[in-house]
């Protein structure tokens, strides 16, 4: 059924296409194309068209400090500490979430002519990325628009092939006085993973036998897992406020609202689906292999998800009077879950009351704070409050100093779970978080700098056997961040460092220190027709007990056996782009066999070798 909506929905934009396109000429317009998310409705967001990150093939490699299982559609997780603070139900399962089309990242366009992208990217072991986009305005008020996106591998290893598909439609309509507003999204994600426990042997960079990957032996020959959801969310706001006359010279002009009080109606369904299935017993990977059952493992989790949320927004006037000004919102959610884990079967809700408030001083002093509290079900009681304050004590020259206080129940997962190899009914304790930052931030200079203190009492980690496990005690650490680009004619040098340190090893793992620096030549050359980048990204991350990874339960490991080192990585690249075309080629890992032979990512779980990789990205407006 949502595979025939979606193909409806696709002939409906190429047919209203066909009909309102004025021309064949392929123009290249991006001034013509905003966005807009969900969250933020009121704040429009230009098109990427930039080459600076254009060559970062893997979505795990494109955020700062995270690591992957060593291919396109691996499992990922960040290297350093992230506190879920958030009072609303947490399932648990977050191994996948850089490949997720979610809600809150859908782009609502606004475009004056139809806008189309077509991009597709290929490296080594059938790495393929292919995107398509296609939004217009059907009317000045009316828009609509899909964007489709499909990553394939067949990976290095054995096991290690993976198939991803997200898809996401809208329509976004605003009355020609803006008094009201709605979206309408859909939202498609379907990943089939094959699944190893990694590599069985730690001499696969030293051995000669192993000049084929395909010929290293790995745990779980005959693992798959699955995911698969369906998500439509839909909003209707209208707004009160100031009522602006046209000018009288424009007759196609209407009385325009300028919002001060708006009321919001969210609604949201969601059916989401996890299966996990292994045909083969691993008895030195499984840590109770005498309980695999004859028919093999066959894990499942289904839930569906209804969530209402009804909010009240105030607008802050922009006028020279207000020398202080704010602008406020308040909502209530409330969210039922209905889970489905083998013999399990739970219902939960939650009902979160929250507010946020944003108000500046004569411009130079801003206060942005924010609260919930989970009045309902499971986690009732849970609360986060958060606070910054910024002071622009010069032009692009800030100082931000925050603060959170949050306590909240574990995740779903990790206080139950019936499955064929691993069954537990935890009763653990609330988590209680406080962290403290303080940042500078200087755009002049390219500069960026925050440092972070942490702690969080009654931690919760998954230990070596796979089972979750409470920390007794309080975690606490810090994090210190920093960003310098420095530029030299046309050399450039982009730096990112962070260092971190933790009170205790039982219940993390995170290498102290990470660098990537990328040093390239950039240049707009031939009169400006043509820009140019290239050089090399260079990552590092300090030897640490890298995580182990338990495929059956999803979850990333802490593993005291074995130290992992990592030797620096150069990825070597040249990016262009004329007028509506982006394209790359980089050769990744390039420096493999010049003084080392490779990497492990994780506990087991190897990196891969020196791949070509080659893509581009055609815009354009007709």
């Amino acid at each position: 059924m949502r595979r025939c909506l979606a193909l409806i929905f696709c002939f409906t934009v190429l047919h209203s296409e066909f009909i309102y396109a004025q021309d064949t000429t392929f123009r290249y317009y991006p001034q013509f194309t905003k966005y807009y998310l969900v969250d933020h409705p009121d704040t429009a967001i230009e098109i990427d068209t930039s080459i600076m990150s254009f060559n970062r093939f893997h979505p795990a490699e494109i955020p700062f400090g995270y690591l992957h299982l060593g291919y396109l559609g691996a499992p990922t997780a960040p290297m350093y500490l992230t506190l879920n603070t958030n009072p609303d139900i947490d399932i648990g399962f977050h191994q996948f979430d850089q490949y997720w089309r979610a809600a809150e990242n859908v782009r609502l366009y606004d475009t004056r002519e139809p806008y189309t992208s077509f991009a597709y990217q290929q490296g080594t072991k059938s790495e393929i990325r292919v995107n398509i986009i296609h939004t217009q305005n059907i009317t000045p008020h009316l828009s609509l628009g899909v964007d489709f996106n499909r990553n394939r591998t067949d990976g290095w290893y054995l096991q290690q092939q993976s198939k991803i598909s997200n898809l996401d439609a809208f329509l976004r309509y605003t009355s020609p006085n803006n008094f009201y507003r709605g979206t309408l999204i859909y939202i498609l994600n379907d990943l089939k993973m094959q699944q190893n426990g990694g590599v069985t042997t730690d001499s696969i960079f030293s051995s000669s036998e192993f000049f084929n990957k395909s010929l290293v032996p790995v745990a779980l020959q005959a693992a798959n897992s699955q995911w698969k959801n369906d998500q439509i969310v839909m909003t209707n706001a209208i707004n009160f406020g100031k009522h602006v006359q046209p000018d009288k010279k424009d007759t196609t002009q209407t009385v325009h609202i300028i919002p001060r009080i708006r009321l919001q109606e969210r609604f949201e369904w969601e059916k989401r689906k996890y299966s996990f299935t292994d045909e083969k017993i691993d008895s030195a990977f499984y840590p109770n292999p005498q309980q695999f059952p004859d028919s093999g493992i066959r894990d499942s989790l289904v839930y569906n998800l209804f969530m209402n949320e009804f909010r009240i927004s105030k607008f802050r006037e922009d006028s020279a009077i207000h020398k202080v000004n704010f602008s406020a919102d308040a909502w209530f959610r409330h969210s039922l879950y209905y889970i489905h884990n083998k013999s399990l079967g739970e219902n939960f809700q939650s009902g979160i009351v929250g507010a946020d408030f944003t108000t500046s001083f004569y411009s130079k002093l801003y206060l942005h704070a924010e609260g919930g509290l989970n009045l309902l079900g499971r986690n009732q009681g849970d609360f986060q409050l958060k606070a910054n304050l910024t002071y622009e004590f010069m032009t692009k020259r800030k100082i931000i100093a925050e603060g959170l206080l949050a306590s909240n129940h574990p995740s779903v997962v990790a206080d139950q779970y019936v499955s064929a190899m691993f069954n537990w009914n935890n009763n653990f304790t609330t988590l209680t978080t406080t962290m403290l930052s303080g940042s500078y931030v200087d755009e002049r200079w390219n500069l960026a700098l925050k440092f972070s203190i942490l702690a969080q009492s009654n931690y919760i980690y998954w230990d070596i056997n796979s089972s979750p496990v409470q920390y007794n005690g309080t975690l606490s650490g810090f994090q210190i961040y920093l960003m310098k680009d420095i530029r030299v004619w046309r050399m450039h040098l982009d730096n990112e460092v962070a260092y971190q340190k933790y009170s205790s090893d039982q219940a993390v793992a995170f290498p102290e220190l990470i660098i990537r620096e990328g040093l390239y030549y950039y240049d707009n050359v031939f009169h400006g027709a043509l820009q140019v980048k290239a050089g090399f990204d260079i990552t590092w991350r300090g030897k640490y007990n890298a995580p182990a990874f338990q495929p059956a339960t999803g979850q990333f490991l802490i593993q005291h056996y074995e130290d992992v080192s990592y030797f620096p990585v150069a990825d070597l690249y040249v990016t262009v782009k004329v007028r509506s075309l982006r394209a790359f080629a980089e050769l990744q890992n390039v420096n493999q066999d010049l003084g080392y032979s490779g990497n492990f990512s994780a506990y087991h779980y190897p990196m891969p070798d020196r791949s070509f990789k080659v893509g581009f990205q055609w815009l354009f407006w007709n």
